[in-house]
């Protein structure tokens, strides 16, 4: 049980720290197929529950080389009291070794990634993208006026990763949110600017416009794209 739980704690970890996403074209697989497993108690029901919580990490974490039957192996020998094939001493460092592979690799990943989707996403109809690389759709174009940067403004919005996992949002409250323009994200800077008052705007923000390279741990990894939809509510000089 020990070896489980540790198990279970080095990928959570890897979840934390690494931040790395699902396939920028996945949307978040919206039609999956039912499981056909069977649970017959609350026991069944929290050993299943281990088991998916591990395999969704796996999968967002982009894990999937690794052989889900060595995993179920490691842990039938803990509970059967056999020696592991591992020493305890070499498996946290196995483990370590492993996230800092991932997360050394993750600068390279996201931005291939992202210019592959903000090559694709160009290409649509109704994108416009700017000099610098910041690409919007309109939703609904308002009449009022246009901030500039030295404006305060208020909004509503919605911000995502490419996965479509919502990292921060102020929509399902429809709670406005006041901000000087000159302070946020370049990307925000940018577009809000090109937005009247009254319009809904996405935005489709490369990392060079947004966290860059550093990203913004725990949710948003290095060179990673974000999506945002914003309502701009008001303008104040």
């Amino acid at each position: 049980m020990k070896k489980l739980f540790w198990v279970i704690i080095g990928i959570s970890s890897l979840s934390l720290v690494a931040c790395e996403k699902k396939d920028a074209t996945s949307g978040g697989d919206s039609k999956k197929a039912k499981s056909s497993v069977k649970l017959k108690n609350e026991t069944d029901s929290i050993a299943y529950a281990i088991g998916a919580q591990i395999g969704n990490s796996m999968v967002s974490e982009d894990m999937k080389e690794l052989d889900p039957a060595l995993i179920e192996a490691g842990i039938k020998d803990m509970l059967a009291n056999k020696e592991a094939a591992i020493s305890e001493k070499e498996a946290p460092v196995l483990m370590q070794n492993y996230m800092q592979k991932k997360m050394a690799d993750m600068p390279k990943k996201n931005q291939e990634k992202g210019d592959k989707f903000l090559a694709e996403n160009k290409a649509k109809k109704g994108i416009i993208t700017t000099p610098s690389g910041l690409q919007y759709e309109v939703v609904k174009m308002g009449t009022g006026p246009k901030p500039t940067i030295t404006d305060s403004v208020n909004v509503v919005y919605e911000g995502k990763l490419l996965s479509g996992k919502v990292f921060d949002s102020s929509k399902e409250e429809n709670r406005e949110v006041g901000f000087r323009l000159g302070n946020v994200i370049k990307g925000w800077t940018e577009g809000v600017q090109l937005m009247p008052e009254g319009s809904t705007f996405i935005f489709y923000v490369p990392a060079a416009l947004a966290y860059g390279e550093t990203g913004a741990a725990p949710v948003i990894g290095p060179n990673e794209v974000l999506t945002f939809e914003v309502q701009l509510k008001s303008v104040s000089k």
